[in-house]
């Protein structure tokens, strides 16, 4: 397998510079869109880690720390488009806490500067060893990935705790990223991935809304509206636990052909 991995990470660096930098007023959009270029960007290194040494761990962790600092601006607004998805009619008092701490988060730092300095630290960094994206750190790279995610679901049977279920989530889309580099789109691993990420999404609008529930509304309206979200997290932790034990309790997904530039995102 040849992979220009190299060439699929400067793509993708460079995808959510622009994002970033690109003046948009849809701000909620342009980070939403930079960070998916960001863990895609950190999905390549991770194939390739075994031959990369100390510089996979230094460029993954400033990635990491680039995201992070946009993590409190893209959870305000998922939080509101989680519940919009949901559907709920009789619990508008909710959505307006959620607006209201939006806000409350957008006027305690300058989002257009956070973008501004993500933009400005977003750097394909220096070259790779020549050996970075052989065949053999390439399949190295996704023997781990699955074996990662089948360790990860283990854990979640063992103790289906949220954030047992977050490191899932996080495993299953790297591995699912990786296979798209290669042009695999594979839908059990998609769905797999789509029901943790709800079910992620709504394990923090939980937290957000237990945290001050006077915020949100009335006690028994609000009350409601938890029981509720809990019931449908809970219905899609179980179908992601059934999907994860049928995708992992078998052999691992084969990568494609090899792909010269990003497979379509």
């Amino acid at each position: 397998m040849s992979l220009n991995l190299r060439e699929t990470f400067r793509e993708e660096v460079r995808a959510a510079r622009a994002q970033l930098a690109g003046g948009t007023a849809d701000h909620d959009t342009a980070i939403h869109e930079a960070r998916r270029c960001i863990k895609r960007a950190r999905s390549a290194l991770k194939l390739v880690r075994s031959a990369l040494g100390e510089r996979y761990a230094r460029e993954n962790a400033r990635l990491r720390r680039i995201a992070g600092g946009l993590t409190a601006f893209r959870d305000a607004a998922a939080m509101i488009e989680t519940f919009d998805e949901l559907g709920c009619k009789g619990f508008q008092s909710v959505r307006a806490g959620l607006l209201g701490m939006k806000k409350e988060v957008e006027s305690a730092a300058d989002v257009a500067e956070a973008m501004r300095k993500a933009a400005k630290a977003l750097t394909p960094g220096g070259e790779w060893p020549e050996d970075a994206a052989s065949a053999d750190a390439i399949k190295q790279g996704f023997r781990t990935a699955w074996q990662q995610g089948k360790k990860a679901l283990r854990r979640v049977r063992r103790d289906p705790l949220p954030e047992n279920f977050h490191d899932l989530r996080k495993r299953v889309k790297t591995y699912r990223f990786q296979l798209r580099f290669t042009g695999v789109d594979d839908k059990r691993l998609n769905a797999l991935d789509n029901w943790l990420g709800e079910a992620h999404n709504l394990t923090v609008l939980d937290q957000r809304i237990a945290e001050k529930p006077a915020r949100f509304g009335r006690e028994a309206p609000v009350a409601e509206f938890l029981r509720l979200i809990r019931e449908r997290r809970e219905l899609l932790e179980k179908r992601a636990l059934t999907a994860g034990r049928k995708l992992y309790g078998g052999k691992p997904l084969r990568p494609g052909r090899a792909k010269s530039k990003p497979a379509s995102r």
